[in-house]
């Protein structure tokens, strides 16, 4: 959650662990974290409407909202990917996991994200 918005919050920000880089967290899902609490839960007592569903956690570190789409860093400023990152995560979804052929999507978590503008690229409209 949250973001930074200029060259002192987002260096605050980067001295917190996990905030602004992904490449210390784990590969996979660890049962009794985050991943598998609340909505992500398979189990039916926790999560009675979507247990048998699909879920992916697709957690945040890039600050900017998911707004960004810069590849390119000119001399000392920051690159913000955040748009970048969650449109290859849906690419990757639709192209190896079966995305493309689901009839329901819903996205929880984080209110910025505008996951219809991707989605409507990528996928039927009826879904």
């Amino acid at each position: 959650g949250e973001y930074c918005t200029d060259d002192t919050s987002c260096a605050a920000r980067a001295l917190l662990p996990g905030y602004t880089t992904s490449n210390k967290w784990p590969l996979m899902k660890i049962p009794g974290t985050r991943s598998e609490q609340g909505i992500l839960s398979s189990s039916s007592l926790i999560n009675p409407y979507l247990h048998s569903a699909n879920k992916v956690y697709v957690p945040y570190c890039s600050s900017d909202i998911w707004s960004g789409t810069q590849v390119n860093k000119t001399g000392d400023s920051l690159i913000f990917s955040g748009a970048l990152i969650f449109r290859a995560v849906i690419s990757d979804l639709i192209e190896r996991e079966g995305l493309g052929s689901a009839t329901r999507v819903v996205f929880t978590g984080s209110r910025y994200v505008q996951p219809r503008s991707v989605l409507s690229t990528r996928m039927p409209s009826n879904t």
